[in-house]
C-alpha cells in the first residue's frame, strides 16, 4: 500500500497496540493510530489528520493443522476537528491468511478512495518451507506473490500488475538472505523485470 501511494508507512502521531480477550472467544489483536496524515517528511499545514484501525484474530487454530487468521482495517484521511467528512479519503480492506510450519498463504483485498479517485486492489502470496516439508535444505524457502492494483477505476488501461517470486535462506536466527525476481506492468504497457539480492539483519 505504501508503494502504490495509498498510505504512508511512516508518520508522526499517536498509536495503541494490544490484545483483547473475550470470554470463550479467540483473542483479538488491535492497532489504532491518529497521525499527521501527510507522512513524517511533510509538515502538518492543516488541522486534518489520518485515523486508522486494524483488528485480526485466529478463527481456527490447531497444533497439527495450523491456523487461519482473519483481519480487517480502515483508514480515514483528512479528518478535521469538526469531523467534516467532505473530501475525506477512505480505505478499507480485509485479509485472510493460513499459517503452518510448512509455510503460509494469504489473500488481501482493498477498496476505497485516494486523491478523490476510486481505488481497488488485491494481493495473493504463498510461502513454502523446504526444511519442514522435505527434511533437507532446512533453512531454504520459496515464495511468490501477485499484486493487482487499480489507482483509478474510472480510467481504463491503468491497472498495475506486479509479481514477486524467489528463494529465501535463513543463515541463523538473525540473518536472512533472498534472491527474487520482481515484474511490473501497467495496463498494456511494457513489462519491466528486476532481479534482487537482499539481506536482513536483526540485532
Amino acid at each position: 500500500m505504501d508503494n502504490e501511494g495509498i498510505m504512508s508507512s511512516s508518520d508522526f502521531g499517536l498509536g495503541a497496540i494490544g490484545k483483547a480477550s473475550l470470554g470463550g472467544l479467540p483473542d483479538i489483536e488491535y492497532q489504532a493510530t491518529v497521525l499527521n496524515g501527510a507522512g513524517y517528511a511533510s509538515p502538518a499545514l492543516t488541522g486534518k489528520k489520518a485515523v486508522a484501525g486494524r483488528l485480526n484474530t485466529n478463527v481456527y487454530e490447531d497444533p497439527i493443522g495450523g491456523k487461519v487468521i482473519l483481519g480487517g482495517y480502515l483508514n480515514l484521511e483528512g479528518i478535521n476537528t469538526s469531523f467534516d467528512w467532505a473530501g475525506t479519503n477512505k480505505q478499507g480492506g480485509v485479509e485472510l491468511a493460513y499459517k503452518h510450519e510448512l509455510g503460509a498463504a494469504n489473500f488481501e483485498y482493498i477498496t476505497g478512495s485516494k486523491s478523490n479517485k476510486k481505488i481497488l486492489g488485491t494481493s495473493t502470496g504463498v510461502v513454502f518451507n523446504f526444511g519442514s516439508a522435505l527434511g533437507f535444505f532446512p533453512n531454504l524457502g520459496i515464495f511468490a506473490r501477485l499484486d493487482n492494483y487499480n489507482p483509478n477505476t474510472a480510467s481504463a488501461n491503468n491497472n498495475i500488475v506486479k509479481t514477486f517470486y524467489g528463494l529465501t535462506y535463513d543463515y541463523g536466527k538473525n540473518l536472512r538472505f533472498a534472491v527474487d525476481q520482481q515484474t511490473t506492468q501497467t495496463g498494456s504497457g511494457a513489462l519491466t523485470s528486476i532481479f534482487y539480492l537482499q539481506s536482513s539483519i536483526a540485532f
